[in-house]
């Protein structure tokens, strides 16, 4: 009898469980009252429409990084480098929203293509010089991140405040609140129709084939006569630009302005969160507002019992490690076939 293999998403759901359960079970263990503490885990958000709000919220920037994720991986690419294309988007949209007379759209169109551009040097290094697109990528974000923490902290701070910060944008191009004092606002449609484009984009035209091919096999993309080079560089680009546009309606919708490291582990969470809904588009969505429901939840609960650890670099944490196990796993499994088949070779080869 043949044995069946494991669904893909069965992985993503053991590792959502066992987060969700290990969450829960320190929660219970550091708290003197455990009932009480898993109770407001799980409906301590629900008594104020400021913690819904900051939900689903944290639910829309996951949104646009785990879909620029998403387009990296199903291209056989990792962008490591979110981090500075989120800080270099929400810098530059800070700068040049500070003039009111600017249009939104066109220091949309800027700081996303900028991070694109950043994200596509390690496209163009992997395509032309065979350089790890994980370690181009991760180093180049290493390398820019200290220029805008000092160009936040220096020449671009507003001095009239104590916080490391540039200048507030203009009011008029604050992105409406949908419930105040919540930061919930009309971007989080605007990225469910973003993953409805993407899905369209990679499974139904011939560009998404051809880069989704890339991620089963790069050799076999290249037999067929594909442009595995600009696929990469496409690719990566694409991917920065979705970074970029976290980065640009993380400053317009929540912060207004541009802190020092205002990013903080969204390319790391975004990451988990695209390997959780097996990189695809619509299955983003229920991930993300899984996962920011358990950061919100995490972090209220901290809060109300004043837990002195952060939960949510914990289930990041677990989730990368039964992430990881799952390519660990399907990868011994392929060399197991492969032994077999050689084996049976070699006896056919021994009886003639």
């Amino acid at each position: 009898m043949k044995k069946r293999k494991i669904p893909l998403y069965f992985h993503s759901l053991f590792s959502l469980t066992l987060a969700l359960f290990l969450t829960l079970t320190i929660f219970a263990l550091a708290s003197p009252n455990p009932i009480k503490a898993i109770n407001t885990f799980f409906t301590g958000i629900f008594s104020s429409k400021f913690y819904v709000g900051t939900f689903l919220n944290t639910t829309t920037i996951f949104l646009f990084a785990s879909l620029g994720c998403a387009i990296a991986i199903k291209s056989g690419n990792m962008n490591l480098g979110g981090a500075a294309q989120i800080y270099v988007s929400g810098f530059l949209c800070a700068l040049l929203l500070q003039n009111s007379n600017f249009s939104f759209f066109v220091a949309l169109l800027i700081c996303s293509v900028v991070s694109g551009l950043i994200a596509a040097i390690s496209g163009f290094l992997k395509a032309y010089k065979n350089i790890n697109e994980l370690l181009s990528s991760f180093l180049i974000s290493a390398a820019i991140i200290p220029f805008i923490d000092y160009a936040i902290s220096g020449p671009f701070r507003d001095t009239s405040k104590n916080l490391l910060a540039t200048k507030t944008i203009a009011e008029n191009h604050f992105i409406k609140l949908i419930m105040p004092p919540s930061p919930f606002n009309y971007t989080f449609f605007i990225a469910i129709a973003l993953c409805f484009f993407v899905y369209y984009l990679l499974y139904h035209t011939y560009f998404g084939k051809q880069l989704c091919l890339c991620e089963h096999s790069f050799e076999f993309a290249q037999y067929c006569g594909y442009n595995t080079k600009l696929i990469t560089i496409s690719a990566m680009f694409l991917s920065g630009m979705l970074h970029g546009i976290a980065g640009f309606f993380a400053v317009t919708g929540n912060y207004h302005t541009c802190h020092s490291g205002f990013y903080s582990n969204m390319n790391w969470d975004a990451i988990a969160m695209s390997l959780i809904a097996i990189n695809n588009p619509l299955l983003l969505i229920p991930s993300t507002l899984l996962m920011s429901f358990i950061f919100t939840a995490g972090d209220y609960t901290a809060m109300i019992f004043n837990f002195s650890f952060d939960t949510n670099s914990l289930i990041q944490a677990i989730i990368f490690f039964t992430i990881s196990a799952k390519f660990f796993i399907s990868k011994n499994e392929s060399k197991i076939k492969i032994m077999k088949w050689n084996n049976f070779l070699n006896k056919r080869k021994n009886i003639k």
